[in-house]
């Protein structure tokens, strides 16, 4: 005889989506296709583009990408550049999981690149919510066109041909052990 009753953990209300995919890829364009009543979009620009713009958030970043002895990034040629990444990484995960814990929205998407785990670490605390992948293949030529032809604001504007096929090179496809529970594949 069963001395106890199994208890089932209800399905998750809220949905929580990780746009993933190198700049110009498609991934805006993917959030506005989902956007629409009860929806909130985080844009990874709009959070980069606020640290950038606050004098003592940078310098804060400065002390602790000092600090940093082995950099997660590899995205950059000297071990600074790479240490200030991660820094900037982590200000932005701390952003985006408060933006997402803040949010009464029934499906929250985040629109950014995201390519390697650091990026998205923010997934795992996030366990109440349903936590999707979108990764959007497009071809890194593709990219670069779109890139070639667009109108940049913002950091975008300092972006560089060479900095999209170096970001192709450091991508890390998603993983259920990071916390996703669904992971769809785009091509583009």
């Amino acid at each position: 005889a069963r001395f106890y009753t199994e208890v089932s953990m209800p399905a998750p209300t809220k949905t929580l989506t990780v746009l993933i995919g190198l700049p110009f890829s498609g991934k805006t364009s993917i959030a506005r296709s989902l956007a629409g009543a009860d929806v909130d979009v985080i844009e990874r620009d709009a959070i980069l583009d606020a640290i950038n713009a606050e004098v003592a958030t940078r310098e804060q970043l400065q002390e602790q990408a000092r600090l940093i002895q082995s950099p997660v990034s590899t995205l950059y040629q000297t071990h600074a550049e790479n240490a200030w990444n991660d820094a900037v990484t982590h200000e932005y995960v701390r952003r985006v999981l408060e933006r997402v814990t803040q949010s009464s929205a029934a499906h929250v998407i985040v629109d950014g690149t995201h390519l390697q785990p650091l990026s998205r670490s923010f997934i795992a605390a996030c366990r109440e919510w349903h936590r999707r992948a979108i990764v959007v293949h497009t071809p890194v030529d593709a990219c670069i066109d779109r890139f070639r032809g667009a109108v940049r604001t913002g950091l975008r504007k300092r972006l560089t041909e060479e900095d999209i096929q170096n970001l192709a090179s450091v991508f890390v496809p998603p993983a259920s052990e990071e916390g996703f529970d669904e992971i769809l594949e785009r091509r583009s």
